[in-house]
C-alpha cells in the first residue's frame, strides 16, 4: 500500500467515524425531541457514512474498482 493510500484511509476513517457519531447523536436527539427534521438529517449522515465506508473499501483496491466507485458515486442522487 502506498503512502497516499495509507493517508487516504486514515482521513476516510476519521470522516467515517465523525459521520457515524453524528448519525447516532442526531437520531437520538430526533427521537427524544420527536423531530422529523433531526431524524431526516440523521439519515443523511448515515448515507454519508455509507459512502465513506464504501470509499474506504475501494481505496485499497485497484484502479478499476476506483473507477467503478467513481461512476457509482457520480450517478447517485
Amino acid at each position: 500500500m502506498t503512502d497516499v493510500s495509507v493517508e487516504q484511509r486514515r482521513v476516510l476513517q476519521i470522516v467515517l467515524w465523525i459521520n457515524v457519531g453524528m448519525f447516532l447523536i442526531e437520531f437520538g436527539a430526533g427521537l427524544l425531541a420527536d423531530s422529523t427534521a433531526l431524524l431526516a438529517d440523521s439519515v443523511d449522515m448515515l448515507g454519508d457514512a455509507i459512502v465513506y465506508g464504501f470509499s474506504l473499501y475501494v481505496v485499497s483496491r485497484g484502479s478499476v474498482w476506483q473507477a467503478r466507485a467513481a461512476l457509482l458515486k457520480g450517478a447517485a442522487p
